[in-house]
């Protein structure tokens, strides 16, 4: 198989309303103009096979065992091709044991979804540049797969959803305010106690799904709204996942070159957020808990932080946004890197496998989804992935969202409660009804 690329002149928009009916059809969006890590969107389809539920090690040998060769050429964006979709929270209890709660799985969705993707579009919105990409035995093979390609674009008609999209949606959270503010402040005894250093805790909301809604539709007015660099939209035939996250898990270069952006910290402004001792704290135990996880892969000598605590504004909010680096140990490949740092620190706490035990005993159902990963691992080692933050999913019969955030001994359980609501006000006022408030069990 050799990579091949075309340019083309459809905007990823575009592209994306041609194929999204499809299933498995996914697009990393990259939706915030002007931010420093927006610059490349892709929209893969037609995947030649669907992984379920697989671990770690099933998909290394999965991508161990395709031959690709680079061509002639080297490819103008950074994915080349590989394994695409999703990392569920829950894949976790495949290689730790953390198994405190009695709570099930409300969701029965798998916890991983793999498509192998050898064909897709790519937009480099620097260079405001759009391509064709595929793998193909022959440069006959790769033309007559660009001209199927262009033939779905040239058909193209404006996206409408199959019903008027009108309506409020009213969302219940599995938390009142009293019971979360309980529940931060167990996990504060917990700190006081000396079992941890901090915690994330999250709370879910949750509505029946209409007839009407359109999951597509409804992701194209979030991005415009809530726009993000790690947005995604992918169509998981039966379920979909709606993803304005702003928050970069792991990037893996080609040649091997690692770098994690946690975020901890939010506020409306950043004036309040550089002055917030608390938020400061913990994105550097973060960052502490993150060093040790790229240590376990990574040379010794190459683990840094290159920026501490920025402010980083998005609509609405402001996040504090640190950045560890790293370079792959001999030995070890980009899904080595992202077992070992899985799920992302800055959404469990440190000691990571701790917290997560006491998140087990406290959250009301299994994340899921939430707070996994979306993205790519490419053929060529190359990885780029999200933390599943500000993600709706929505399924035959509902449509849910957590929120959720940091616990440190400084933490006070009532304005906890407050930034749960914060995060979750954008997501409820995409659904109608105007203000919103944070709705009690």
């Amino acid at each position: 198989m050799t990579l091949y690329y075309f340019p083309v002149s459809d905007s990823p928009e575009n592209v994306a309303c041609s194929f999204v009916k499809e299933p498995y059809t996914l697009w990393f969006d990259s939706a915030r103009a002007g931010h420093t890590r927006n610059q490349f969107s892709y929209i893969l389809f037609s995947p030649s096979q669907i992984f379920k539920n697989t671990s770690f090690e099933e998909q290394k040998k999965i991508l161990s065992s395709v031959n690709q060769e680079g061509g002639g050429l080297l490819s103008p964006v950074p994915f080349c091709g590989g394994l695409a979709g999703y990392w569920g929270y829950d894949l976790v209890r495949t290689q730790e044991d953390i198994h405190e709660c009695h709570q099930q799985d409300k969701d029965d969705l798998p916890v991983c979804v793999l498509g192998m993707y050898d064909e897709f579009y790519a937009f480099d919105h620097l260079k405001e540049i759009a391509w064709y990409v595929c793998n193909a035995g022959s440069r006959q093979d790769a033309d007559k797969k660009f001209l199927m390609f262009k033939g779905r674009l040239d058909q193209f008609q404006s996206y409408k959803p199959e019903k008027e999209q009108e309506g409020e949606i009213k969302f219940i959270s599995d938390f009142s305010q009293k019971e979360y503010e309980s529940s931060v402040q167990k996990i504060i005894n917990h700190i006081l106690d000396g079992d941890i250093f901090q915690a994330n805790m999250s709370r879910r909301y949750q509505a029946a799904k209409p007839d009407y809604f359109d999951p597509f539709f409804h992701y194209l007015k979030l991005r415009k709204e809530n726009s993000a660099p790690y947005s995604a939209y992918m169509n998981m035939d039966g379920f979909h996942i709606l993803s304005t996250s702003p928050e970069s898990f792991l990037s893996v270069d080609k040649e091997g070159w690692v770098t994690t952006r946690p975020i901890k910290g939010t506020a409306r402004n950043s004036e309040d957020l550089q002055k917030s001792e608390k938020d400061r704290a913990e994105n550097i135990m973060i960052v502490d808990l993150l060093r040790n996880d790229l240590s376990k892969v990574c040379t010794d000598e190459s683990v840094n932080v290159s920026s501490l605590c920025h402010a980083e504004g998005f609509e609405g909010l402001t996040h504090l946004v640190s950045v560890v680096e790293g370079q792959v140990r001999e030995g070890n490949t980009s899904l080595d890197v992202l077992q070992a740092a899985f799920p992302g620190g800055s959404i469990t706490g440190a000691p990571k496998i701790e917290s997560m035990r006491i998140i087990e005993k406290l959250e009301r159902s299994r994340r899921g989804i939430y707070c996994g990963a979306l993205g790519w691992a490419g053929y060529d080692g190359a990885v780029e992935t999200n933390i599943a933050i500000r993600t709706v999913i929505c399924d035959d019969r509902n449509i849910w969202f957590n929120v959720g955030g940091g616990i440190t001994i400084s933490s006070d359980p009532a304005q906890e409660f407050e930034e749960t609501c914060l995060k979750a006000e954008r997501i409820l006022n995409s659904f109608g009804g105007g203000d919103h408030d944070c709705p009690d069990r």
